[in-house]
C-alpha cells in the first residue's frame, strides 16, 4: 500500500473540515460507529467535556503492553492524553479493530503524549506505525510535554483494521489514544485498497474556535455529531 501526503485546510469557514466527519459518520445508514480508544484507561467509559467524544479503554483491542499515567505536572486539554499504553516487549504490537466489511474507508488518528510516564526523564523516543503490514509514519518524540498526532485515510482490506507499533530500537513505543472515523466511500476517491493518504498538517485558517469541538448540529441530520 502506498501513502500520499495530504494537507487539510479549513479556510474561510471553520466547519469545512468538520463537514468531512459529519458526512462520513452516519451509523444509522452505514451500520457502524466511531471508535475512540483512550489507551491505558483504567476508568469506565466517559464523554470528554471539551470535545463531547465518548472514549472507552483499549483493553478489548489489544492484549499486550502496560498501562501508565503521565507524570504529575503534565497536562492536556483532552483527558485521553493523560494515560497511555507502552510496549516494552516485542518488536510488533498491534491493535485489531473489527470492521463490518472489507473495503470500508476510515480516517485513522493516533495521539501521543509522553509526559515522562516512566520517570526516567529520557524523552527521545522513535518508533514506526503501520496499518496492517504497510508502513504509515515514524513517530519521533523529543519533548515530554508535546502532543504528537498521526493521521491517515485508509481502506480496510479485511474484516478488521490493524494498527501496529514497531519497535525500531530507539526507545519504548507507546500510544495515548487511537481513533477511527468511518467515511463515505465517495470521499477522497484517490484512497483505495492499495493507496492511503497520510495527513501532513491541519490548518484552521482565520478561525479562533477549537476545530475538534464536537457540539455541532448537522441540520440535515438534526442531531449532534462527533468529530
Amino acid at each position: 500500500m502506498r501513502f500520499a501526503l495530504m494537507f487539510l485546510l479549513a479556510a474561510v469557514h471553520p466547519m469545512l473540515l468538520l463537514h468531512d466527519y459529519v458526512h462520513g459518520s452516519e451509523p444509522d445508514n452505514q451500520g457502524f460507529e466511531f471508535v475512540s480508544l483512550n489507551c491505558g484507561l483504567r476508568d469506565p467509559p466517559y464523554r470528554d467535556e471539551v470535545t463531547n467524544i465518548s472514549y472507552v479503554s483499549d483493553d478489548a483491542y489489544i492484549t499486550t503492553g502496560e498501562k501508565h499515567d503521565v507524570s504529575s505536572g503534565y497536562s492536556s486539554l483532552y483527558k485521553s492524553d493523560l494515560t497511555l499504553r507502552s510496549f516494552p516487549s516485542g518488536d510488533w504490537n498491534c491493535y485489531t479493530i473489527p470492521s463490518p466489511a472489507r473495503g470500508r474507508k476510515y480516517l485513522v488518528r493516533a495521539r501521543f503524549l509522553h509526559g515522562n510516564y516512566d520517570g526516567r526523564g529520557n524523552t527521545r523516543v522513535m518508533f514506526d506505525l503501520y496499518i496492517g503490514l504497510d508502513y504509515w509514519f515514524t513517530v519521533y518524540i523529543t519533548n515530554a510535554a508535546e502532543k504528537y498526532t498521526a493521521e491517515a485515510i485508509t481502506v480496510t482490506v479485511a474484516s478488521s483494521l490493524s494498527v501496529c507499533l514497531r519497535n525500531t530500537g530507539h526507545g519504548t513505543p507507546f500510544i495515548s489514544s487511537l481513533e477511527l472515523r468511518p467515511m463515505h466511500s465517495e470521499m477522497y476517491p484517490v484512497v483505495k485498497v492499495n493507496r492511503s493518504l497520510g495527513v501532513a498538517t491541519r490548518i484552521n485558517m482565520g478561525a479562533s474556535n477549537l476545530l475538534r469541538s464536537c457540539l455541532a448540529i448537522a441540520e440535515s441530520q438534526r442531531r449532534i455529531m462527533e468529530c
